[in-house]
């Protein structure tokens, strides 16, 4: 390994590989000598910038859950844009992405890594409670919008919503379903369609708010 490079790319450059092996070969094909060897470093590198592979893959996997929550978070972003459905959907496709999926099946398939993510302080994979804060938090500025109608309970829809993403996400890949075709499903199921956009003077009103 050349002298000088810095440790958080070193680091990028060993959950990619991991990342390769996962969906390439699955959770079995994941060991210290195969990521090294994919990541094209020393068979020592990881065992001296992680305690374990383990405590390696706790750092891969927290990574890309927190990839998944930054995704999701640009949703309250997009009100008043495209059509609710559309970015409801775009928005989860975040969670549905491979690596994130491939990290659950990590998870699943090796419980000593389980038990120290639960002992992590970013153990949610990611957290659903942030997860619904954020839909309802979009869902409520659409209704400001009145691309909502003003009945809708923002909470319970956001609760069928994310309930849906964590079934979702974790029987994906042991269930070989669709998440994103049975997700939208879900929204066209509990989501009322509203107008395409709002009302002028709706939008300045969501706006200023």
């Amino acid at each position: 390994m050349p002298r000088g490079v810095a440790i958080p790319e070193l680091h990028e450059r060993l959950f990619a590989a991991a990342e390769r092996l996962l969906l390439r070969d699955g959770p079995a094909g994941l060991s210290s000598r195969a990521i090294t060897a994919e990541a094209a470093c020393a068979k020592g590198v990881l065992h001296n910038h992680f305690s374990d592979l383990d405590g390696f893959l706790l750092q891969f996997v927290l990574t890309r859950f927190r990839n998944a929550l930054d995704g999701m978070a640009e949703l309250p972003l997009r009100a008043g844009q495209d059509t609710v459905w559309h970015n409801l959907s775009a928005a989860a496709a975040a969670l549905f992405q491979p690596p994130v999926l491939a990290a659950h099946a990590i998870v699943t398939h090796r419980p000593t890594l389980a038990a120290r993510l639960r002992q992590s302080s970013g153990h949610h994979s990611p957290s659903l409670a942030d997860l619904e804060h954020l839909v309802v938090t979009y869902l409520d500025s659409e209704k400001r919008l009145r691309r909502l109608p003003p009945t809708v309970d923002t909470g319970p829809v956001a609760l069928a919503l994310v309930a849906t993403i964590h079934h979702l996400v974790m029987s994906a890949r042991t269930h070989g379903v669709d998440p994103h075709e049975t997700f939208d499903r879900v929204v066209a199921a509990v989501v009322p369609a509203g107008p395409r956009r709002a009302a002028p003077s709706a939008q300045r009103e969501g706006t200023a708010r």
